[in-house]
């Protein structure tokens, strides 16, 4: 059986989607680091027959024309594009697609979940596939290779009309969110302290995505006076949340403002997915009541206008 070869064109398929496809598969790991390029770059890759292979010149003419057609890759990026799909009288689905590599490495790819889907994103076929066989792939470089859909693995019948598109499916672990200490913090606390600070974490239902709030810890009186809020700054974005000023409200179990200023920090940042304990200190001067109930409390970000002290 062949490796791959030029077969009757039905529709032609184009790069990965995102939603259910991605642009990834498992290869190595410091290969793939170099798929995070934001810089928008692309790579062209260049025809790369499997060693074994052997197949007519004017179909390696017809390879090359269609690899060079081929949506830019992202520097790093491994990617499938596809080349034709037919369906045999048995039901077998055979799709033709470049195995393509835009890292600076060769790879070798391992076993990895492939779909076929319509231009829509409904999936048309889904299989688990022992990629091994495709063997190393040059840095910047595409190998064609075949893809089999048995009945079973189909979910549709027919192949759409308006065309379709084949990808990996990656599944992405779930991230947890999890305790950012700054390294004030690591050298203050015990390392019992760090894991109850973790185990409360863990414990607490997290931020929805994209959503960043403050959640109380501790609030205490010194012997001076000053007003000490310890906050929990958790941010449940995907990206760094930067902080350089934070304007805060206190309010004591009465419900009456006691405290309000605003605090400048520097090179404050709450990595994504995470939550960072971080207290603020009210001078004694900026109070708004001399006798304060702190039996019940909360604190809470103020807008600007609002931030008549600076704390």
């Amino acid at each position: 059986m062949a490796l791959f070869g030029k077969k009757k064109q039905s529709s032609q398929g184009d790069a990965v989607k995102p939603d259910e496809l991605t642009d990834q598969t498992p290869a190595d790991e410091e290969t793939i680091d170099e798929a995070h390029d934001d810089s928008g770059r692309t790579v062209e890759t260049t025809l790369s027959l499997h060693p074994d292979a052997e197949i007519p010149e004017e179909d390696e003419y017809y390879l090359r024309f269609l690899n060079g057609e081929a949506p830019p890759l992202k520097p790093g990026q491994v990617a499938l594009s596809g080349i034709s799909a037919q369906r045999d009288e048995n039901g077998l689905m055979l799709v033709t697609a470049f195995i393509r590599n835009g890292a600076e490495k060769t790879i070798r790819l391992k076993q990895s979940t492939v779909l076929l889907m319509s231009n829509d994103n409904q999936v048309i076929a889904k299989k688990k596939v022992d990629l091994s066989g495709v063997g190393d792939i040059p840095p910047r470089s595409a190998r064609p290779w075949n893809f089999y859909f048995a009945p079973k693995e189909q979910l549709q019948q027919e192949l759409p009309k308006d065309g379709w598109k084949i990808g990996f499916h990656v599944e992405k672990p779930k991230r947890e969110h999890h305790l950012d200490l700054a390294d004030s913090w690591k050298s203050a606390l015990s390392g019992q302290q760090v894991d109850k600070l973790k185990d409360m974490i863990r414990d607490m239902k997290p931020p929805r995505p994209g959503e960043v709030n403050f959640m109380g810890m501790r609030a205490v009186q010194s012997e001076n006076g000053d007003l000490h809020v310890t906050l929990l700054i958790r941010n449940g974005g995907n990206n760094e949340l930067k902080l350089d000023n934070v304007p805060l409200q206190v309010e004591d179990a009465h419900e009456e403002v006691i405290a309000r200023g605003g605090f400048k920090l520097d090179d404050f940042a709450v990595q994504p997915f995470s939550s960072r304990p971080w207290t603020f200190v009210f001078p004694h001067r900026l109070l708004k009541k001399e006798e304060i109930d702190l039996s019940k409390w909360r604190a809470y970000p103020i807008k600007k206008k609002q931030n008549e002290d600076n704390a």
